[in-house]
Protein backbone atom coordinates (compact mmCIF):
# COMPACT_ATOMS: atom_id res chain seq x y z
CA UNK A 1 0.00 0.00 0.00
CA UNK A 2 1.65 3.56 -0.75
CA UNK A 3 0.26 6.45 0.33
CA UNK A 4 0.75 10.30 -1.24
CA UNK A 5 1.74 13.22 0.73
CA UNK A 6 3.51 17.03 0.46
CA UNK A 7 4.57 19.06 3.01
CA UNK A 8 5.18 22.83 2.69
CA UNK A 9 7.70 25.49 4.45
CA UNK A 10 5.26 28.24 3.96
CA UNK A 11 7.37 31.02 2.70
CA UNK A 12 10.48 29.39 2.43
CA UNK A 13 10.38 26.35 -0.45
CA UNK A 14 8.12 25.32 -2.96
CA UNK A 15 5.80 21.91 -1.79
CA UNK A 16 7.55 19.13 -0.92
CA UNK A 17 6.04 16.13 -2.76
CA UNK A 18 6.93 12.37 -1.39
CA UNK A 19 5.51 8.75 -1.92
CA UNK A 20 5.87 6.52 0.78
CA UNK A 21 4.97 2.81 1.41
CA UNK A 22 2.99 1.66 4.66
CA UNK A 23 3.61 -2.11 5.46
CA UNK A 24 2.06 -4.00 8.64
CA UNK A 25 4.48 -6.25 10.81
CA UNK A 26 4.10 -9.37 12.38
CA UNK A 27 3.35 -7.42 15.63
CA UNK A 28 0.69 -5.30 14.38
CA UNK A 29 2.75 -2.47 14.33
CA UNK A 30 3.04 0.15 11.08
CA UNK A 31 6.32 0.69 9.22
CA UNK A 32 6.99 3.33 6.52
CA UNK A 33 9.49 3.22 4.05
CA UNK A 34 10.08 6.35 1.44
CA UNK A 35 9.42 5.22 -2.26
CA UNK A 36 10.60 8.35 -4.15
CA UNK A 37 10.35 12.18 -3.66
CA UNK A 38 11.20 15.31 -5.41
CA UNK A 39 13.67 17.57 -4.63
CA UNK A 40 13.74 20.77 -2.83
CA UNK A 41 13.05 24.09 -4.72
CA UNK A 42 12.76 27.89 -3.96
CA UNK A 43 11.28 29.40 -6.99
CA UNK A 44 8.76 31.67 -5.32
CA UNK A 45 10.60 32.07 -2.07
CA UNK A 46 13.33 34.72 -2.69
CA UNK A 47 15.51 34.98 0.64
CA UNK A 48 16.11 38.56 2.29
CA UNK A 49 19.43 39.89 3.40
CA UNK A 50 19.80 42.81 6.47
CA UNK A 51 22.72 45.04 6.27
CA UNK A 52 23.44 47.38 9.30
CA UNK A 53 25.64 49.80 7.79
CA UNK A 54 24.66 52.55 5.17
CA UNK A 55 25.04 50.86 1.80
CA UNK A 56 23.93 51.95 -1.71
CA UNK A 57 21.47 50.96 -3.24
CA UNK A 58 23.20 49.30 -6.18
CA UNK A 59 25.40 47.35 -3.94
CA UNK A 60 22.36 46.37 -1.96
CA UNK A 61 20.93 45.07 -5.36
CA UNK A 62 24.07 42.64 -6.57
CA UNK A 63 24.36 41.39 -2.86
CA UNK A 64 20.63 40.03 -3.52
CA UNK A 65 21.06 38.62 -6.99
CA UNK A 66 24.86 36.88 -5.35
CA UNK A 67 21.99 35.04 -2.64
CA UNK A 68 19.05 34.36 -4.50
CA UNK A 69 20.40 33.91 -8.01
CA UNK A 70 22.72 35.47 -10.55
CA UNK A 71 23.43 33.83 -14.04
CA UNK A 72 26.56 31.06 -14.22
CA UNK A 73 26.92 31.87 -10.76
CA UNK A 74 27.17 29.52 -7.78
CA UNK A 75 25.10 31.65 -5.32
CA UNK A 76 24.51 30.94 -1.02
CA UNK A 77 20.78 29.61 -1.94
CA UNK A 78 21.75 26.95 -4.38
CA UNK A 79 24.01 25.86 -1.94
CA UNK A 80 21.62 25.59 0.57
CA UNK A 81 19.37 23.82 -1.77
CA UNK A 82 21.87 21.28 -2.47
CA UNK A 83 22.49 20.94 1.64
CA UNK A 84 18.47 20.49 1.60
CA UNK A 85 18.42 17.76 -0.65
CA UNK A 86 21.37 15.84 -0.04
CA UNK A 87 19.29 15.07 3.39
CA UNK A 88 16.14 15.11 2.18
CA UNK A 89 15.57 11.16 1.52
CA UNK A 90 16.69 10.29 5.18
CA UNK A 91 14.71 12.57 6.73
CA UNK A 92 11.51 12.11 4.97
CA UNK A 93 12.14 8.36 5.79
CA UNK A 94 12.97 8.48 9.19
CA UNK A 95 10.87 11.86 10.47
CA UNK A 96 8.03 12.27 7.86
CA UNK A 97 5.48 9.93 8.27
CA UNK A 98 2.08 11.33 7.49
CA UNK A 99 0.61 14.30 4.71
CA UNK A 100 -2.14 15.95 7.09
CA UNK A 101 -2.84 16.97 10.62
CA UNK A 102 -6.05 16.07 11.41
CA UNK A 103 -7.11 19.71 13.39
CA UNK A 104 -11.31 19.32 12.18
CA UNK A 105 -13.39 20.47 14.25
CA UNK A 106 -15.70 17.99 14.30
CA UNK A 107 -15.44 14.62 13.48
CA UNK A 108 -18.51 11.68 12.81
CA UNK A 109 -18.32 8.11 13.68
CA UNK A 110 -20.73 6.47 11.93
CA UNK A 111 -21.74 2.96 12.04
CA UNK A 112 -23.82 1.36 9.24
CA UNK A 113 -26.23 -1.09 10.46
CA UNK A 114 -28.39 -3.07 8.14
CA UNK A 115 -31.52 -2.96 9.95
CA UNK A 116 -31.44 0.16 11.87
CA UNK A 117 -29.43 2.15 9.17
CA UNK A 118 -27.08 4.67 10.53
CA UNK A 119 -25.92 5.21 14.13
CA UNK A 120 -23.85 8.29 14.54
CA UNK A 121 -20.97 9.67 17.22
CA UNK A 122 -20.12 13.30 16.73
CA UNK A 123 -17.04 14.35 18.75
CA UNK A 124 -15.30 17.71 18.99
CA UNK A 125 -11.82 17.99 18.06
CA UNK A 126 -10.09 20.98 19.69
CA UNK A 127 -6.85 21.94 19.04
CA UNK A 128 -5.48 23.33 22.68
CA UNK A 129 -1.37 24.17 21.79
CA UNK A 130 0.88 23.56 19.47
CA UNK A 131 4.22 22.94 20.40
CA UNK A 132 7.85 23.09 18.21
CA UNK A 133 10.81 21.35 19.78
CA UNK A 134 13.93 19.23 18.67
CA UNK A 135 11.69 16.42 18.18
CA UNK A 136 9.04 18.07 16.00
CA UNK A 137 5.65 19.43 16.60
CA UNK A 138 3.70 18.63 19.28
CA UNK A 139 0.09 19.16 18.60
CA UNK A 140 -2.11 19.03 22.04
CA UNK A 141 -5.81 19.03 20.94
CA UNK A 142 -8.63 17.30 22.73
CA UNK A 143 -11.68 14.61 21.67
CA UNK A 144 -14.72 14.27 23.46
CA UNK A 145 -18.33 13.49 22.08
CA UNK A 146 -20.61 16.47 21.58
CA UNK A 147 -23.16 17.13 24.17
CA UNK A 148 -21.99 14.10 26.49
CA UNK A 149 -21.78 15.30 30.43
CA UNK A 150 -20.44 11.55 31.28
CA UNK A 151 -17.44 11.48 28.80
CA UNK A 152 -14.84 10.33 30.60
CA UNK A 153 -11.45 11.24 29.74
CA UNK A 154 -8.99 8.31 31.74
CA UNK A 155 -6.12 8.21 32.27
CA UNK A 156 -3.25 10.89 30.48
CA UNK A 157 -1.39 10.64 27.21
CA UNK A 158 2.29 9.99 26.93
CA UNK A 159 3.87 13.41 27.59
CA UNK A 160 6.95 11.87 25.04
CA UNK A 161 6.17 10.34 21.81
CA UNK A 162 7.13 6.33 20.72
CA UNK A 163 10.25 5.24 18.61
CA UNK A 164 9.38 6.89 14.91
CA UNK A 165 10.77 4.06 13.88
CA UNK A 166 8.19 1.82 14.64
CA UNK A 167 5.13 3.73 15.40
CA UNK A 168 5.46 6.91 12.80
CA UNK A 169 6.48 10.62 13.00
CA UNK A 170 2.75 11.75 13.81
CA UNK A 171 1.66 9.92 16.71
CA UNK A 172 -2.30 9.84 18.04
CA UNK A 173 -2.79 8.82 21.46
CA UNK A 174 -6.40 7.26 22.69
CA UNK A 175 -7.08 6.61 26.51
CA UNK A 176 -9.03 3.92 27.41
CA UNK A 177 -11.83 6.50 28.48
CA UNK A 178 -12.73 7.43 24.91
CA UNK A 179 -13.53 4.19 23.84
CA UNK A 180 -15.81 3.81 27.05
CA UNK A 181 -17.27 6.77 26.66
CA UNK A 182 -18.15 5.70 23.52
CA UNK A 183 -20.08 2.60 24.16
CA UNK A 184 -21.43 4.23 26.99
CA UNK A 185 -23.00 6.45 24.61
CA UNK A 186 -23.95 3.64 22.39
CA UNK A 187 -25.54 1.81 25.07
CA UNK A 188 -27.68 5.02 26.34
CA UNK A 189 -29.28 5.74 23.11
CA UNK A 190 -30.09 2.19 21.66
CA UNK A 191 -27.09 1.55 19.15
CA UNK A 192 -26.68 -2.17 20.63
CA UNK A 193 -30.75 -2.74 21.21
CA UNK A 194 -31.55 -5.22 18.87
CA UNK A 195 -34.98 -7.21 17.92
CA UNK A 196 -34.87 -11.03 18.19
CA UNK A 197 -36.46 -12.63 14.57
CA UNK A 198 -36.00 -14.98 12.29
CA UNK A 199 -35.14 -12.40 9.75
CA UNK A 200 -31.94 -10.78 11.78
CA UNK A 201 -30.39 -13.54 13.95
CA UNK A 202 -30.83 -16.57 11.05
CA UNK A 203 -29.81 -20.21 12.79
CA UNK A 204 -30.10 -23.60 11.96
CA UNK A 205 -30.83 -24.57 15.53
CA UNK A 206 -33.42 -21.38 16.55
CA UNK A 207 -35.78 -20.80 13.96
CA UNK A 208 -38.10 -18.58 16.17
CA UNK A 209 -40.94 -21.13 16.04
CA UNK A 210 -42.84 -22.25 19.72
CA UNK A 211 -41.65 -25.84 18.41
CA UNK A 212 -38.07 -25.15 19.15
CA UNK A 213 -38.41 -23.92 22.59
CA UNK A 214 -40.69 -27.25 23.38
CA UNK A 215 -37.73 -29.49 25.06
CA UNK A 216 -36.38 -26.38 27.03
CA UNK A 217 -40.14 -24.72 28.29
CA UNK A 218 -42.59 -27.57 27.85
CA UNK A 219 -45.50 -25.62 29.13
CA UNK A 220 -45.20 -24.16 25.88
CA UNK A 221 -46.38 -27.16 23.99
CA UNK A 222 -49.94 -26.46 26.25
CA UNK A 223 -51.08 -22.87 24.86
CA UNK A 224 -49.32 -22.25 21.20
CA UNK A 225 -48.76 -24.70 18.06
CA UNK A 226 -44.92 -25.82 17.25
CA UNK A 227 -45.58 -23.18 13.89
CA UNK A 228 -46.02 -20.30 15.93
CA UNK A 229 -43.94 -17.80 15.67
CA UNK A 230 -41.41 -16.23 18.43
CA UNK A 231 -39.63 -12.69 18.47
CA UNK A 232 -38.75 -10.09 20.98
CA UNK A 233 -35.75 -7.85 21.95
CA UNK A 234 -32.90 -7.12 23.97
CA UNK A 235 -31.59 -3.45 25.30
CA UNK A 236 -28.37 -3.16 26.45
CA UNK A 237 -28.28 -1.95 29.76
CA UNK A 238 -25.24 0.30 31.84
CA UNK A 239 -25.73 -1.74 34.91
CA UNK A 240 -22.74 -4.79 34.68
CA UNK A 241 -20.87 -2.45 31.95
CA UNK A 242 -16.86 -2.63 31.91
CA UNK A 243 -14.19 -1.82 29.14
CA UNK A 244 -10.82 -3.12 30.12
CA UNK A 245 -7.82 -3.56 28.35
CA UNK A 246 -7.44 -7.22 27.79
CA UNK A 247 -4.51 -7.76 26.10
CA UNK A 248 -1.41 -5.93 23.49
CA UNK A 249 -4.28 -5.55 20.99
CA UNK A 250 -7.20 -5.91 22.04
CA UNK A 251 -9.84 -4.92 24.53
CA UNK A 252 -12.13 -6.99 27.05
CA UNK A 253 -15.87 -4.80 26.94
CA UNK A 254 -18.56 -6.63 28.94
CA UNK A 255 -22.12 -5.47 28.40
CA UNK A 256 -25.63 -6.95 29.98
CA UNK A 257 -29.09 -7.30 27.97
CA UNK A 258 -32.32 -7.55 29.15
CA UNK A 259 -34.65 -9.18 26.97
CA UNK A 260 -37.89 -10.37 26.34
CA UNK A 261 -39.60 -13.13 24.07
CA UNK A 262 -43.29 -13.67 23.02
CA UNK A 263 -45.46 -14.94 20.67
CA UNK A 264 -47.93 -12.57 19.15
CA UNK A 265 -49.37 -10.46 21.72
CA UNK A 266 -48.67 -13.33 24.60
CA UNK A 267 -45.09 -12.51 26.74
CA UNK A 268 -42.89 -16.03 27.18
CA UNK A 269 -39.95 -14.78 29.19
CA UNK A 270 -37.94 -12.00 30.28
CA UNK A 271 -33.95 -13.21 30.47
CA UNK A 272 -30.80 -11.56 31.07
CA UNK A 273 -28.10 -11.95 28.74
CA UNK A 274 -24.04 -11.25 30.05
CA UNK A 275 -21.54 -11.16 27.33
CA UNK A 276 -17.94 -10.08 27.32
CA UNK A 277 -16.63 -9.14 23.92
CA UNK A 278 -13.18 -9.03 22.95
CA UNK A 279 -12.37 -6.47 19.87
CA UNK A 280 -9.29 -6.08 18.89
CA UNK A 281 -7.78 -2.63 17.36
CA UNK A 282 -5.83 -3.15 13.86
CA UNK A 283 -4.55 -0.10 12.38
CA UNK A 284 -4.47 0.88 8.72
CA UNK A 285 -2.77 3.94 6.97
CA UNK A 286 -5.51 6.25 7.97
CA UNK A 287 -7.57 4.63 10.32
CA UNK A 288 -7.73 2.20 13.36
CA UNK A 289 -10.33 -1.05 12.18
CA UNK A 290 -12.23 -2.57 15.61
CA UNK A 291 -12.75 -6.17 15.14
CA UNK A 292 -14.89 -8.66 17.24
CA UNK A 293 -12.74 -11.30 17.66
CA UNK A 294 -14.76 -13.64 20.17
CA UNK A 295 -18.21 -12.97 22.34
CA UNK A 296 -18.88 -14.91 25.12
CA UNK A 297 -22.30 -15.04 26.46
CA UNK A 298 -24.62 -16.45 29.26
CA UNK A 299 -28.81 -15.84 29.18
CA UNK A 300 -30.55 -16.59 32.67
CA UNK A 301 -34.05 -16.93 32.51
CA UNK A 302 -37.04 -18.17 34.66
CA UNK A 303 -39.36 -21.10 33.76
CA UNK A 304 -42.39 -20.31 32.07
CA UNK A 305 -45.39 -20.92 34.12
Amino acid sequence: MTKGGYAIGYGLSDPIIFTKNMKRTGDNLVMYNLVDYENVTFSHAPFNLTRMEPYADDDFAILNLLVNHLINVTTCKDYLTEGINNYLSSNLNDSLHDNKHTLDKNIKYTYRDPFKGNQSITFDHTLVTVDLDQLGIDYYYVTIISNFADFRCGAPVPAEPLDTRYFGGTQEFLSLGVHESSVLFAIRNGFLNTDLTQARWPSSVFQFYAGDLYDVIPALSKKFYPSDSISGSCNAIEQGFSLVRGGPTYLNVTINFNCTLGIGKSKINDFTVNTIWQIEGRPSNKYIDFVVMNVYSKAVYSTYQ
